[in-house]
């Protein structure tokens, strides 16, 4: 690791500094230098570059776990425990999506309250006889979208219905 670091850092300081710094030798560092890396070293860095590949494909919303899923399905033999290892010396997190408000109407105030006509009887005897709604909350990439609908309770067909990136009245 010391002489990784050295390696790294060689054109902005000096090797005796570093060397001497870091309590190393100089020749332990070129010996370091001129030795190929051990099979096990190549498999590691193998591994890394195919579980970052998976990791960014699927936009860093993936663990260890799915990732190791991924691995096994392409061929790749390796256990959770590496691949968890992997990730976390690559600094490869999966985000975690915020935990879900939604964000409904405040009933506790004095304004006129709509009366419920329905009284939870959702039949209806022709069409067009009582519709209903309801407010749909969809996680995106990009954010949230509300979906609002109307649905005829007769037929259970859809009348109308509007997507939009806010709350506002003009949804519903």
């Amino acid at each position: 690791m010391k002489y990784a670091w050295i390696d790294e850092h060689r054109d902005s300081y000096d090797l005796v500094s570093m060397c001497q710094m870091l309590d190393v030798s100089r020749s332990g560092y070129y010996r370091w230098k001129a030795s190929t890396p051990s099979s096990t070293a190549r498999r590691a860095e193998e591994l890394d570059a195919e579980a970052k590949r998976i990791f960014e494909e699927n936009h860093g919303v993936i663990g260890y776990r799915k990732v190791h899923e991924q691995l096994v399905a392409e061929g790749v033999v390796c256990c959770p425990e590496t691949v968890r290892k992997s990730l976390r010396r690559q600094g490869l997190r999966a985000v975690r999506a915020a935990r879900f408000v939604p964000s409904t109407t405040d009933s506790d105030h004095d304004l006129p309250v709509v009366e419920n006509l329905l009284e939870r009887n959702f039949t209806a005897g022709r069409p067009n006889e009582k519709w209903v709604s309801d407010i749909t909350y969809i996680r995106t990439d990009e954010g949230w979208l509300y979906l609002a609908v109307v649905i005829d309770l007769f037929s259970r067909k859809v009348i109308g219905w509007a997507m939009a990136d806010h709350l506002r009245t003009e949804l519903v």
